[in-house]
């Protein structure tokens, strides 16, 4: 945590320049010392006289927090903030990363850019799109319309409850008459691992728009846990509990991609996800496929070497000048946490179980919704 004068570095959990600021110094670091300040207080200063207030309950599982836009999920095996509508209006670096993903842990940590590449930009929690294929992508920044909405979870078309959602309109490029909607829908009850997130594009210009997106999950660390090896391939999840017995080890390390997901597993947990209604007829000219990206080193906070679980979509959006929605797609993010005070029950899951269990959606429009569980998107 020194540097070779003795002077504190600047980073999280190791030294990392890319998520400074331009008013960043070797002085920085040093502002945490403010909190000893209350110890130069006298005895009977409202400080150390004050009732001590109850901390908030940690026993609700997801609750919005309505003037910040964030819903905070307190699950057992992961505890996040999903967000909507946060931005900083001057020209902060990595702005879109620090205020405008979708999703931040506080076990995953998130990735700021290193360049213009997608695997420089790293787009963990959140969706990249470029309509040049590829040479240059934008991000969710300054989003407008934001506000709560409800999702229902229901289960043979009756219903159980209400799911808190945020939603907002974003618009990626001045050029181009394209706006992305975006839902967010958090935790339920039912599938308290995953979180979704539903987009819908629509094209009010006088042209076709080609675009292509990148859905990201979680970044987690992506490196072996007993050499800083590169994690193996799996061809399937039951191939874990193998790979572990064979190294000794008490947690599954390794990757596993479909056609329609990617998970990653490592000593820091798992991370995941997945393409929802993926045989959807409505989109005709998407390509989707899932991939691992490999961004760039010292992009994320907590690890100097992560991957990224990614769906990848190539769509064709043509212009309706109605402005109703051209192409739709979404994804269920997956993500468990593995912790000190987490270890032994995380060691007993069954990944089969838990990442195999993928949410239904119902978007409407005839969306596909296969079994009795579903959660009802309007």
């Amino acid at each position: 945590m020194f540097n070779i004068d003795g002077t504190l570095t600047i980073g999280f959990t190791y030294p990392n320049i890319y998520m400074s600021e331009d008013y960043n110094s070797p002085q920085s670091p040093y502002w945490a010392m403010k909190s000893f300040l209350a110890l130069g207080l006298r005895e009977d200063h409202p400080f150390w006289t004050a009732e001590e207030k109850p901390l908030p309950s940690g026993e609700v599982a997801v609750m919005p927090v309505k003037p910040a836009m964030h819903i905070i999920c307190n699950q057992p095996n992961h505890h996040f903030l999903l967000s909507m509508g946060q931005f900083c209006p001057w020209p902060l670096k990595a702005t879109e990363a620090k205020y405008g993903k979708y999703a931040y842990s506080s076990h995953f940590g998130f990735s700021v850019p290193t360049g213009t590449l997608i695997q420089q930009i790293a787009p963990d929690s959140t969706l990249a799109v470029s309509k040049d294929r590829g040479e240059t992508w934008r991000v969710p920044w300054k989003v407008t319309n934001h506000c709560f909405a409800t999702a229902q979870l229901m289960r043979n078309d009756e219903f159980i409850e209400d799911i808190p959602c945020l939603t907002s309109t974003w618009k990626p490029w001045a050029d181009a008459d394209v706006t992305v909607q975006t839902h967010i829908v958090a935790p339920c009850s039912r599938w308290p691992d995953w979180y979704i997130r539903w987009h819908r594009f629509t094209n009010t210009g006088s042209g076709t728009v080609n675009i292509q997106a990148v859905q990201g999950g979680f970044a987690i660390q992506g490196r072996g846990d007993k050499y800083g090896e590169v994690l193996p391939t799996h061809a399937h999840t039951s191939d874990f509990p193998r790979e572990a017995s064979r190294n000794n080890a008490a947690f599954p390390q390794g990757t596993v991609t479909t056609q329609n997901t990617t998970l990653i597993c490592s000593n820091a947990g798992a991370s995941g996800i997945a393409a929802l209604n993926p045989n959807n007829t409505d989109r005709p000219t998407t390509r989707m496929y899932a991939e691992v990206l490999k961004p760039d080193a010292n992009t994320n906070l907590m690890w100097q070497r992560t991957l990224i679980p990614t769906i990848r979509n190539e769509l064709s959006v043509p212009p309706n000048t109605r402005g109703q929605s051209a192409s739709q797609f979404g994804s269920a993010v997956f993500a468990l946490a593995r912790t000190n005070d987490r270890e032994e029950r995380y060691t007993g899951l069954s990944y089969s179980e838990l990442w195999g269990d993928v949410p239904v959606l119902d978007a409407g429009r005839g969306q596909q919704k296969d079994g009795e569980w579903y959660i009802k998107l309007e």
